[in-house]
């Protein structure tokens, strides 16, 4: 076992040395805010996905990327392998004769992303502990005022209600009370 030492150092110190490239020069990863549950569809408000995307992002000083999502029609998907096979077929020739394939070049793939990258050194705390000073320093309203964070605090109280509960919460806006609904 004794012989097998000096090879060992030499094998373990080769491995390192082919492996610090790859961690010098590794990219910084990119947050997708559709993985924060953004859907692109210009339906559903994605401020608040994007926001936590952007948050995440800015905290480990990478790049977020929103593409919208791809909003072409789709038939039916995991559910019809569930169906007879002569139903499942007659439902997709029906869905293809509905929905034809449109001509070449007639449609976009991949829409254009937009990027966001915060700068070297960003910190959130700081622009929302600016916002509060200058507001007091200039006596204008801050961004979020009392109204609003007494209403965050009042849905989160909604929350724990209804989980330890488990009950509907109602806020009674007259009494200003939580009451089983």
């Amino acid at each position: 076992m004794t012989a097998f030492k000096p090879y060992i150092a030499k094998l373990a110190s080769a491995l390192l040395l082919a492996f610090i490239p790859a961690f010098l020069h590794a990219k910084q990863k990119i947050f997708f805010a559709n993985d924060y549950g953004a859907k692109g569809d210009g339906i559903h408000f994605d401020g608040v996905a994007i926001q936590e995307a952007i948050h995440v992002a800015a905290k480990n000083g990478n790049t977020l990327t929103f593409k919208p999502q791809d909003t072409r029609p789709e038939p039916e998907g995991y559910s019809i392998y569930g169906w007879p096979r002569a139903l499942r077929e007659q439902y997709l020739e029906k869905w293809h004769a509905d929905h034809p394939i449109p001509a070449a070049l007639g449609s976009k793939l991949e829409e254009q992303g937009e990027s966001y990258e915060t700068p070297a050194g960003y910190s959130d705390t700081a622009d929302h502990q600016a916002n509060f000073y200058n507001a007091v320093r200039t006596r204008k309203p801050v961004v979020e005022n009392e109204v609003f964070g007494n209403h965050t605090a009042i849905g989160c109280h909604l929350a724990n209600f209804s989980y330890f509960n488990n009950d509907v919460a109602v806020w009674d806006p007259a009494n200003k009370t939580i009451v089983k609904g």
